[in-house]
């Protein structure tokens, strides 16, 4: 799934990924071949953390951290965001990539600055809580059918309406890695068609 973010006037399309917890742009001064949506560019309004940045999930993906305001999908900022600018290996197929980067909505423990440094920051979901635009750090995707290319990506909630069998859900509980639960869980619906599927 892709979603629309803004910094200043640049308009980036970014892939959205639950299984890490980092925003990341591609540095477009890194880049020669590229073949897709625009890539990120840093600006006199991009402030240098003075941190690294080394993806935990994408081999070889590494760079900074900056902070700055974002605006997503035309609707929404978050201020002082927190987010890496990124050089891609001189191995990968840059033309192949087709997105400005990555936002990964995992939780803080799923950070690259926590997996290193045991330090964790608002990422994307916590910033929108902290910043009271949801009133719980939780999401909902729907892919919808596999015919379909919209899909829907829902904050702070669940949409019960997407479900068409609440008697399907699962709830299962997530341990800690550190050992320090604390009630979260991971709710899961699957429908019977094997692309249509929720979960938060």
């Amino acid at each position: 799934m892709l979603i629309d973010l803004q910094i200043g006037n640049e308009k980036l399309i970014v892939q959205l990924d639950t299984s890490s917890s980092d925003l990341w742009f591609i540095d477009s001064n890194n880049v020669t071949d590229y073949e897709g949506e625009g890539l990120f560019t840093i600006s006199d309004s991009t402030k240098s953390l003075g941190t690294s940045f080394t993806s935990t999930n994408y081999d070889n993906i590494t760079g900074d951290y900056y902070s700055d305001t974002i605006l997503v999908n035309d609707d929404f900022n978050l201020t002082d965001f927190q987010f890496a600018v990124v050089d891609l290996p001189s191995s990968s197929n840059d033309s192949a990539i087709g997105f400005a980067g990555v936002l990964g909505i995992g939780p803080k423990m799923g950070e690259s600055s926590y997996i290193t440094e045991g330090e964790t920051y608002d990422n994307f979901i916590f910033k929108c809580y902290n910043e009271k635009l949801i009133n719980k750090p939780v999401y909902s995707i729907y892919l919808n059918t596999s015919e379909s290319e919209i899909g829907s990506f829902l904050l702070g909630a669940v949409d019960i309406a997407k479900i068409l069998d609440t008697d399907n859900f699962i709830t299962l509980p997530l341990t800690s890695l550190s050992g320090d639960d604390k009630n979260i869980s991971c709710l899961l619906y699957t429908s019977p068609s094997p692309r249509d599927s929720t979960s938060s």
